[in-house]
């Protein structure tokens, strides 16, 4: 499912030219800044790390390799990322659309693979009926954060197309001190920082627009 090539540009089509390893944290800007020797840490990804001990463990990675999905042609990602590729965080707003963007896309492009593989799943008997309960479960929920993901990037699809790059609401956390980590991800936060609640995502009957 993980070598399924897509681009998701928002832009794709017929002139999308081939699918690459596009990072979905920066190869110059991020990943190069943490590297000995031209190598970082990760989690591991195999199944037979997740078995040691119930603990996850890290294993050495290129930063070729690391954070990368193939989720990108190689004309798309050049062109769209060039302003954080290339240049420092300053942030502008199109900076800091860009690095929203980019995990969003990661982010659909893994859980639409969990949402193919679920359902290839469950188009097989399955013998035991807590089992299948359980899958079809986890595919339900799997479904709603996808099209929720979706909701999301048309925002930002819509953004970047027309450059209105104030339509996204960001924060920026400084630190100043050299970073000792990085990561790309995305989350739907129950609270806001005042400690008020904003949202139920166990609630599968409602949307939270706002978020």
């Amino acid at each position: 499912m993980s070598k399924q090539e897509r681009c998701l540009h928002f832009d794709n089509g017929v002139q999308c030219n081939n699918t690459i390893k596009a990072h979905s944290i920066q190869r110059n800007q991020s990943l190069s800044t943490l590297a000995k020797d031209g190598h970082v840490y990760q989690i591991s990804p195999s199944i037979a790390a997740r078995r040691h001990q119930g603990q996850s463990i890290f294993e050495k990675t290129g930063i070729n390799k690391a954070s990368t999905f193939l989720g990108f042609c190689q004309k798309h990602d050049s062109e769209l990322f060039r302003p954080i590729d290339t240049n420092k965080l300053i942030p502008t707003e199109q900076q800091a659309i860009l690095y929203g963007y980019r995990s969003i896309c990661r982010e659909l492009f893994v859980k639409q693979n969990s949402s193919d593989f679920l359902s290839s799943i469950l188009s097989f008997p399955i013998d035991n009926p807590a089992i299948e309960q359980l899958t079809r479960g986890v595919l339900i929920g799997t479904e709603f954060g996808l099209e929720s993901l979706h909701k999301c990037k048309e925002v930002y699809d819509s953004a970047l197309k027309t450059e209105e790059y104030t339509k996204v609401r960001y924060i920026v956390f400084s630190e100043s001190k050299p970073p000792i980590m990085a990561f790309s991800g995305l989350l739907y936060p129950h609270f806001d920082f005042q400690g008020n609640q904003i949202q139920d995502i166990i609630d599968f009957t409602t949307h939270n627009e706002e978020t």
